[in-house]
């Protein structure tokens, strides 16, 4: 599938940064809650979803295509959340390990590398600057895999939190017996999607207050630049795929696409949400 078509653009600068905490006993003001590596990938990077639409068969309407769209359109609200209440976040370095995994620094002629680069230095520093991302400054002792999963439910019960995951959501609801939930289960820890974490809030004006900041610092955001004109397109696709995933809009399309399932698995619109939730 072709990106600048899907988005209406394409590429840009500088590494893609991260906030860190120099050590894992963090205590700034207490985290809400520690977040899953799996959610701040989709809330850093539109990797997940361009690499499923990077199918050239890929259905927009399969349920497979509307859970990733909602994993993504979740993760972002979620980050537009924690801005507004000014929440502190605790998250262990493995995020930043499948990021680097899944966005190849050396390739930087790629839409990917691109968002997060704008995603670290403008997004998160300009758009969302009322969120403080905890992380550890390196991850030369954390265990990988389902041990990476323990040590993410040992902080949340330590801190007395929520873990925020994506992990065990499917097309036909929750799987409660994959391993991170049982093993929350057993430590009496709550572990909750980022829609049940937010809660019912007034995602329309969420997502209309996010990308009215988007917009008010963009166009300086791209004149500090050095590559402006690169730079420029790249939030032009970013914004797109904001655009995408907040409301379902894509370019070809006359009619939004479902960016949610039911519980009965049906992909609902942004106005059926709405319609859904009584707003």
């Amino acid at each position: 599938m072709d990106f600048e078509a899907q988005f209406g653009i394409v590429a840009l600068m500088q590494p893609p940064t991260f906030v860190e905490a120099d050590t894992v006993e963090v205590d700034l003001a207490k985290p809400v809650a520690v977040i899953d590596s799996n959610v701040l990938l989709e809330t850093v990077s539109c990797i997940d979803l361009f690499k499923h639409y990077a199918r050239n068969d890929i259905d927009q309407y399969s349920q497979n295509a509307i859970l990733r769209r909602q994993r993504a359109r979740e993760s972002l609200l979620l980050s537009i959340h924690l801005d507004r209440v000014k929440a502190t976040t605790f998250s262990i370095f493995e995020a930043i390990r499948i990021t680097e995994r899944e966005v190849d620094p050396n390739e930087r002629h790629k839409f990917e590398y691109h968002a997060i680069t704008i995603w670290a230095h403008f997004v998160k520093d300009h758009v969302l600057p009322n969120w403080t991302m905890n992380v550890p400054s390196n991850g030369d002792d954390e265990p990988r895999g389902n041990q990476a999963d323990a040590l993410l439910v040992e902080h949340a019960k330590k801190l007395g939190i929520p873990l925020i995951s994506h992990e065990g959501v499917t097309t036909t609801g929750v799987d409660y017996k994959c391993w991170i939930r049982r093993k929350a289960r057993k430590a009496g820890v709550a572990i909750v999607t980022p829609r049940e974490f937010y809660g019912r809030v007034d995602e329309l004006l969420y997502s209309a207050l996010f990308l009215q900041r988007f917009d008010g610092g963009s166009a300086e955001y791209v004149r500090a630049s050095p590559q402006s004109e690169v730079t420029r397109e790249s939030v032009d696709l970013l914004r797109g795929y904001y655009m995408h995933i907040l409301y379902g809009t894509t370019n070809g399309e006359r009619e939004p696409l479902p960016i949610r399932l039911s519980s009965t698995g049906v992909g609902l619109t942004v106005e059926q949400c709405m319609a859904e939730n009584g707003d």
